[in-house]
C-alpha cells in the first residue's frame, strides 16, 4: 500500500522533500529525472545512417525501407512478395511503379525526393 506526505510535507526513504499529499517512495533510490524527447530531427537516410532532412525534403530509404531488402552492396531491392496487390503497397504508396523507381533512384546516390 502507498503511503502519503502527511499534511506541511515530509522526508521519504530516499532523503527528497515530498509536499502534503504527495505519494512517499517505497525504495530509497533517488528520483527519476524527466524523461527527455528522443527526436532529434533525424532521419534514416541508408541503413544504419541518420542525417537532418533538408527544408522541404523526405528520406527516399525512411520511405521504401518497410518494402526493401539490402544488398551486400548497398543496394536495394523490392522485395518480390509485393505485388501490386499487396495490402501494404496499397496502403504506404502509390504502387509498385512508385516504389520501383524510388529504389532506382537511391541505388544511383539520391536520398532525398521533395515533400
Amino acid at each position: 500500500m502507498q503511503k502519503r506526505a502527511r499534511a506541511g510535507g515530509e522526508k521519504g526513504r530516499n532523503g527528497e522533500w515530498y509536499e502534503g499529499g504527495k505519494f512517499l517512495p517505497g525504495t530509497e533510490q533517488p528520483k527519476r529525472a524527466p524523461q527527455r524527447s528522443r527526436s532529434t530531427g533525424r532521419v534514416l537516410v541508408a541503413p544504419g545512417q541518420l542525417e537532418a532532412a533538408p527544408q522541404g525534403m523526405r528520406s527516399i530509404f525512411a520511405r521504401i525501407n518497410i518494402f526493401c531488402g539490402i544488398n551486400p552492396d548497398g543496394t536495394v531491392f523490392i522485395g518480390k512478395r509485393f505485388t501490386e496487390n499487396h495490402p501494404a503497397v496499397q496502403e504506404y504508396s502509390n504502387g509498385l511503379d512508385e516504389l520501383q523507381d524510388l529504389a532506382r533512384r537511391f541505388n544511383a546516390g539520391e536520398r532525398w525526393i521533395g515533400a
